[in-house]
């Protein structure tokens, strides 16, 4: 034996024969010579083939084991005569295993004692797998042997094996539950334990204790008393201690680093090793049937080696376990059984333990068949065993719950609504889970509650298996859901589906997967259920969808931001505090992430299914469903979907939003309308605000009149109120916004102004005004250009050709309110407004039309009568703005408006009553009319502010004059008690602005000039401060501009006589310092002293001469003054500037008599020359040459000059030609055309000259 124990096929061989020669020499006669010889060589074979046990010819062919376990049993059971009486050792059986005390024992004793006591306990786990086919060998012999012979009994090897049964058995429980067996050593203990209760069976002795002690060993009694089911912790882990000291099967199957080992039943066996036969105490206890569990059992067996011939026979269940118990007939024992199995068993085929899963695929294939007809079983049984599996899913055990869920996944592929159960939809209010009858929306949702849980276990095993869950779940949702699908179904002669079913489906599934599903916390289920969403939206027809249509779109625009992770909104708005741009950047991202998600494409196509609705109550619905995403959504994405959303139904569905009736929140439409303003005013991101934008102005065009004008309304109120100390540009921007989307997308509004005119009277003026906003002015212009072409078109002014003349008196009121307002900025806004009513003659007498009738003439009296009133109302604004205000940021502003506004209408004749400015009035003292109010203001005291004037307010023109000095109120009203407010309300505005006294244009000018020019030359203090300086540098150039639009001869002479002292001592201090005065004199800044000129320039009337009183008045005297400021002395090229041009108008305007005086003539080419010589500034030699061309000018005849007075001037400047041409030949080489050109000019009127 030694020499063949490495050929597996020869040991075999060897292993047979050496078991029938130990059963011949057992039986030979004891008195024989050679007893003794041969009975050391029978021990000697004995341990040979024991030996065998775990060696290399076992490891290369396993198999070969039983044949060595018959050869083991042949030589037990060989001898054993009627009355026998066998001598055992005279000592006690020993603790541990002794070779000597098993040499003395009887064959049949000897062969267990080594087996049981020596071989079980081996370190060598291939010597313990060897154990189980040499035990099933012995035990497989006397149970068949007992079936066929009924003396068989007798003999001493049955009863060795009756009493040793027990330990058998536990021989057989603790081999199946060591994790190193081999599936050959599984089976041989599956086939054994069957065996040992045919033979417990047979001999009628201890089988209810072998059962109870395997239930026990499986976890399962028929009371589950003793079980591991029913330990309390304590119990359990004084169990496990014992099992580690005696070194038992549980002890070897615990894990490493001190985890503790799995609870299992009362024998250790842990559940991962033993959980199909615990599968199969459990069928067996269910059936009440416990000879059912060695049934399953012996088919649960797979090895091929069963099949053979020879082992068919030794080891089939008719041989171990009765001649009644073939395979078939178990089957068919089992068959009324199979409802309550079949869910046991596809719940085991399944189990998380692969050792598990394969025996009970044995097992499963063994019972149905397997394929097909498996298949088929599950059909007949598929209610019942989905309602076991659905239970189990929610079973405390893990395992269960992992075989449950995958099991359930196998059972649910391909059904069809009807195979559920069918039956109509349940509503999710009416829905319980004590519901007795299920039917398939039932099963349904508990369907989708399993599969959700089971994602969200704690267990990742159980989740793994969900998951697997979950695919099959949608793929059956969207078969059933999918009208296509049934329809060639109903084909079939055995389909009864019909259309009705996928309506039930998506009306029980959807509601839940709205209410439930998105809300789950676990991502994976709320992943799951937006993947089952889409796909019924993408399958579903409309009719399918109808009912619940409104509730998924909700859902859908929740989910939009839901979904999104989070630290997209985390890195936006951290690249927020570090640049805007990135910000914008990040959000067009998102956008266009959640734009092109699968999330887009179900909303866009259920958003298209709204319109194929039939019943309007259900199109209706959906509006307050995006109602309600947009003020409850979580993130910028649900709100810019549900913008999109109104967007898309406004085109696609218009009567889901014109079906309500009313103007106020009660009207969803409104409510919406509302909702999406106040959205896109909060928003950051420049996108989602432009969506919600977009949508406002489309939805504006359906919604009720009213309620747009109402909400018009409120965004004017919110820009208005965000100017000034509240200055909020996003406010501004958003309201602006939200009117343009109205006046663009719903222009339509803006032909129904309601009962109080809001578009003409409200928001055309303020979006007029609105122009002008740094942050919303080309909002304000698309307001004005989109919405001013409607209102234009449904106005009947018929004098009025532009719009703003149409609007000038609301538009006036707007710009008065804008000056009265505390803020600087709208104030600026008012003065830009205005200069462009200005430029557009608007605030300026009107045109007269080539031919009057009757009809018309009226009309242009309206027309003269309207613009005046409001230019009027405009400048006594204006001029209280003036006189009683400090000096603020734009106030130049201002002060360049009055100048244009009161220009205009002193250039321009006008023949109505209504006068905005009084020309022909020559008291110095009074501003308007009669009020002398500067002898009871003076304005030009120290200031006592930084940068500020004075407080001072001209006083009413009928209030009495006190003695003493006090600050008043300039009146523009008609009567001392009443006063005429300006009332701003939504019903209706009125002017509010109507002076009983014109301004005086004498008083205007002094008025502009003393807040341009200290009164005197002494040190001013702050009243040229930097801050001051361009404020004052602009009144006197709006005076100068004034002055020029003058042409009364009279006018100019007085205010020349009254403004040229102050106007002079800016830039020429000679006349009023001396050598011994001790007060200080300071010349003003330059831009001071520029306007200074400009102006006096300006005073220059028609033929001005010396009057003998004022020395101003000389020629002479000017000239030299002129001719100061345009030498060399003078360092700044504007004052020189502005002296030349100043002399060219006095050269003009001088009279011939002043003029020809030679001294004169001298000094005007002297200053010309003196000009002629800056190279640098081209704007001083044009300035010179302006001077030579007037004097030029002066030398032909005019509408102005004589004969006499040309030939007489002519005289004047014939000495100096020579000198003249001389310049004007050296400038025709410059390179600045404006003096070329005027050198040219100079040279043609010379070239008549003598």
């Amino acid at each position: 034996m030694e020499m063949v124990i490495m050929d597996a096929s020869r040991a075999n061989n060897l292993s047979e024969a050496a078991g029938i020669m130990l059963a011949v020499t057992t039986v030979c006669s004891s008195s024989s010579s050679n007893h003794d010889r041969i009975g050391t060589a029978r021990l000697e074979c004995v341990e040979a083939l024991f030996s065998l046990m775990g060696s290399s010819s076992y490891r290369k062919d396993p198999e070969f084991m039983l044949v060595v376990g018959e050869a083991l049993a042949l030589y037990a059971d060989a001898y054993s005569p009627d009355g026998a009486t066998w001598t055992y050792p005279m000592q006690d059986k020993p603790e541990t295993f002794e070779s000597s005390y098993a040499n003395e024992l009887p064959p049949h004793s000897q062969i267990l004692y080594i087996l049981l006591e020596r071989e079980m306990n081996a370190n060598s786990p291939h010597k313990k797998n060897a154990c189980a086919p040499v035990l099933l060998a012995i035990v497989s012999r006397v149970t068949r042997l007992s079936y066929t012979d009924a003396f068989y009994m007798n003999r001493a090897l049955p009863q060795e094996v009756s009493s040793k049964l027990g330990d058998i058995q536990t021989a057989f429980l603790s081999l199946l539950a060591n994790p190193k067996s081999k599936q050959l050593a599984r089976e041989c203990c599956c086939i054994g334990l069957s065996a040992c209760h045919g033979f417990s069976v047979r001999t009628k002795r201890n089988t209810i204790e072998l059962n109870e002690r395997l239930w026990k060993a499986f976890g399962q009694t028929s009371n589950h008393g003793g079980s591991a089911l029913m330990e309390s912790r304590q119990q359990h882990a004084q169990r496990m201690q014992e099992n580690r000291q005696r070194g038992s099967a549980a002890a070897s199957m615990m894990e490493d680093f001190g985890m503790e080992t799995e609870v299992g039943g009362v024998a250790g066996l842990g559940e991962a090793a033993l959980g199909a036969y615990r599968e199969m105490a459990n069928a067996a206890i269910l059936l009440d049937r416990p000879d059912i569990l060695y049934s399953l059992m012996m088919l649960s067996v797979s090895l091929p080696i069963w099949a053979t011939s020879t082992n068919r026979d030794l080891y089939s269940a008719s041989c171990l376990l009765g001649q009644s118990e073939s395979t078939e007939e178990i089957k068919k024992a089992l068959k009324p059984h199979l409802k309550k199995l079949i869910p046991r068993l596809l719940r085991a085929c399944h189990d998380p333990n692969k050792q598990t899963r394969d025996q009970m695929l044995s097992l499963w294939n063994g019972v149905t068949g397997g394929g097909s007809e498996a298949r088929a079983l599950i059909s007949t049984h598929l209610l019942s065993t989905i309602d076991s599996l659905m239970k189990d899913a929610t079973n405390k055990l893990w395992r269960a719950r992992v075989g449950a869920c995958r099991a359930l996944a196998e059972c649910i592929v391909g059904r069809s609504w009807n195979e559920l159960g069918g039956g109509g939809p349940i509503l999710l209010d009416d829905y319980t889970d004590e519901e007795i009858n299920l039917t398939a929306a039932s099963r349904l949702l508990l369907l989708f509650r399993v599969t959700v849980r089971s994602l969200d276990d704690v267990k990742l095993p159980v989740r793994e298996s969900g998951e697997t869950l979950s695919r099959s779940l949608k793929s059956l949702t969207l078969r059933i859901c999918d009208d296509s699908t049934i329809n060639s179904e109903a084909l079939s002669p055995f389909s009864q589906d019909d259309n009705s079913s996928s309506v039930s489906a998506a009306a029980t599934i959807l509601p839940w997967l709205l209410k439930f599903g998105l809300n789950s916390p676990c991502d994976e289920a709320k992943g799951f259920t937006v993947s089952c969403l889409l796909g019924i939206v993408e399958v579903a027809k409309p009719s399918t969808l109808e009912t619940v249509l409104p509730e998924l779109i909700g859902s859908l625009l929740m989910a939009m931001s839901g979904l999104e992770p989070s630290a997209l909104n985390y890195l936006q708005t951290r690249a927020a505090g570090s640049d805007s741009n990135r910000f914008e950047q990040l959000e067009r991202i998102r956008l266009q992430m959640a734009q092109q998600g699968p999330l887009s494409g179900a909303l866009n196509k259920c958003l298209e299914m709204v319109k194929s609705i039939e019943s309007d109550s259900q199109k209706s619905a959906v509006i307050p469903e995006i109602d309600t995403a947009l003020r409850c959504g979580a993130g910028f994405a649900t709100r810019a979907a549900a913008a999109d959303a109104v967007s898309t139904l406004c085109i696609s569905t218009p009567e889901a939003f014109t079906k309500f009736t009313g103007s106020s929140t009660s009207n969803p439409t409104v409510r919406l309308l509302r909702a999406l303003y106040y959205a896109s005013e909060r928003e950051q991101g420049s996108g989602a605000r432009g969506k919600m934008t977009h949508a406002f102005g489309n939805l504006a065009a359906l919604a009720p009149s009213a309620s747009v004008r109402s909400l018009a309304l409120r965004l004017l109120r919110r820009y208005e109120r965000a100017t000034g100390a509240n200055d909020d540009p996003t406010a501004r921007t958003a309201a602006a916004a939200g009117l343009r989307a109205i006046s663009v997308r719903a222009s339509n509004q803006f032909s129904d102004g309601g009962p109080k005119d809001i578009w003409m009277k409200r928001v055309l003026p303020i979006a007029y005004l609105g122009r002008s906003d740094k942050e919303a002015g080309k909002l304000f212009q698309e307001v004005w250009d989109e919405g001013g072409n409607v209102a234009n078109l449904y106005n009947n002014n018929a004098f009025a050709m532009q719009l703003e003349e149409k609007m000038l008196s609301n538009i006036t009121l707007s710009l008065i309110s804008a000056l009265n307002d505390v803020s600087w900025d709208r104030r600026v806004m008012a003065c830009k407004s205005l200069n462009e009513l200005c430029q557009k003659n608007i605030l300026s007498p009107a045109p007269k039309p080539a031919n009057i009738d009757s009809y018309s003439k009226d009309d242009f009296r309206k027309r003269e009568l309207e613009r005046a009133t409001s230019s009027k109302g405009i400048l006594s604004v204006c001029v209280n703005l003036i006189v009683n205000s400090r000096v603020w940021t734009g106030k130049s502003d201002l002060i360049k408006t009055t100048s244009l506004i009161a220009g205009n209408w002193v250039s321009q004749s006008s023949s109505i009553e209504v006068t905005p400015i009084l020309l022909d009035h020559f008291i110095w003292n009074d501003l308007l009319k009669g009020d002398s109010w500067f002898e009871k203001n003076d304005i030009n005291i120290e200031p006592q502010d930084n940068n500020m004037d004075v407080d001072t307010e001209p006083s009413g023109s009928n209030t009495d004059s006190d003695d003493v000095k006090k600050d008043t109120t300039l009146n523009m009203t008609e009567d001392d008690d009443e006063n005429s407010e300006n009332e701003e309300n939504d019903d209706e505005c009125d002017m509010g602005v109507s002076a009983s006294q014109p301004i005086t244009f004498s008083g205007l000018c002094r008025l502009l000039l003393e807040q341009g020019v200290k009164s005197t030359p002494l040190t001013s203090g702050n009243f040229y401060s930097n801050d001051a300086l361009p404020y004052r540098a602009a009144s006197l150039v709006a005076l100068s501009k004034l002055l020029k639009k003058c042409t009364d001869t009279r006018m100019l002479e007085y205010l020349y006589k009254k403004m040229a002292v102050s106007l002079i001592s800016t830039f020429d201090l000679d006349m009023f310092q001396h050598d011994d005065d001790s007060q200080k004199y300071k010349v003003a800044p330059s831009p001071i002293i520029v306007g200074s000129i400009d102006c006096l320039g300006s005073l220059i009337w028609q033929g001005i001469q010396y009057d003998g009183k004022n020395i101003f008045t000389q020629v002479h005297s000017l000239v030299k003054l002129f001719l100061r400021n345009c030498g060399e002395s003078q360092a700044s090229w504007t004052i020189r500037e502005a002296s030349a041009v100043a002399t060219s108008k006095l050269v003009s305007n001088a009279d011939v008599l002043e003029l020809q005086k030679v001294d004169v003539v001298n000094s005007l080419v002297l200053c010309s020359s003196f000009c002629a010589d800056d190279r640098k500034f081209s704007q001083v030699r044009v300035a010179k040459l302006k001077i030579l061309c007037c004097l030029c000018n002066r030398a032909k005849a005019t509408q102005f000059s004589t004969d006499n007075e040309k030939q007489l001037m002519l005289e004047a400047l014939l000495p100096l030609k020579e000198k003249i041409l001389s310049m004007a030949n050296k400038s025709l080489s410059d390179n600045e055309s404006d003096v070329t050109a005027l050198a040219s000019k100079i040279i043609a009127a010379m070239a008549w000259w003598p």
